[in-house]
């Protein structure tokens, strides 16, 4: 499987930001596994597209 995107952070204050991400993967898959049953050589095409969102809280030395 091959993933690729990226994303960015937007700073509000020194402490505190938004993230923002896109990331696609793709590739194929030989091994199924449901349950206990695993099925071989199935070749099956896989494709994911993943939108994050989120707010972090930078914490470090030296803030107030």
């Amino acid at each position: 499987v091959f993933t690729f995107g990226g994303g960015t952070y937007v700073f509000l204050d020194p402490r505190a930001s938004l993230f923002a991400a896109l990331y696609h993967s793709r590739g194929d898959f030989d091994d199924e596994r449901i349950g206990n049953v695993t099925t071989h050589s199935r070749n099956e095409p896989g494709v994911s597209t993943r939108l994050v969102l989120g707010i972090n809280w930078h914490m470090g030395r030296g803030e107030p």
